[in-house]
């Protein structure tokens, strides 16, 4: 049986040496150029994409994990600052008044409050306080609870503590920063 071909050329290039060479040539000369444009352009542009995907990723999840504790931080900070607000009016004045009106209130049987005058009003309000107690523990009490929910008030001397048929009457200062 006779060998098939296609076209002449086939017939005519099936046994020349030359033409095997040549392919040989050419497909050497086709690898070192495919590797030399990957070892040169596409291999360092890979590269380069890598390194940018990787950091595309780690913004992701920074991002991701900013996103999944936002809202929880957004509840405690609205927590905080609703606890913390109460503290931070006492350098109210109108606040400072009142807390301070509640603890003689709760401390002494009766007393007045004289506002003094103070020579910046807007840092410092001062207060002359009579007050009558039937004994010397509530006015420690008094002094207690002025240092736990007023921390910016100070009791200025003198403090006089005088014993009458009613009880003990106590007279003394307080000043309160507002800064």
């Amino acid at each position: 049986m006779k060998p098939l071909h296609f076209s002449h050329l086939d017939r005519e290039q099936s046994g020349d040496v030359g033409f095997i060479i040549k392919n040989l040539v050419f497909l050497g000369v086709f690898s070192l150029l495919g590797w030399l444009n990957t070892e040169y352009f596409l291999w360092p542009s890979m590269l380069e994409l890598k390194k940018i995907l990787l950091e595309e990723n780690r913004k992701k999840s920074v991002l991701e994990y900013a996103q999944r504790h936002f809202e929880t931080a957004l509840t405690n900070y609205r927590n905080q600052k609703e606890t913390s607000e109460s503290l931070l009016k006492i350098f109210n004045d109108e606040e400072s008044r009142r807390i301070l009106e509640k603890i003689l209130k709760k401390c002494f049987d009766a007393y007045k409050i004289k506002p003094l005058l103070s020579q910046n009003p807007l840092q410092k309000t001062q207060f002359f306080i009579m007050a009558r107690a039937s004994e010397l523990e509530k006015t420690y009490l008094f002094f207690t609870l002025i240092n736990k929910y007023l921390p910016s008030a100070q009791s200025q001397l003198p403090l006089k503590i005088s014993k009458d048929s009613d009880g003990l009457l106590v007279q003394f200062s307080v000043s309160i920063d507002l800064q």
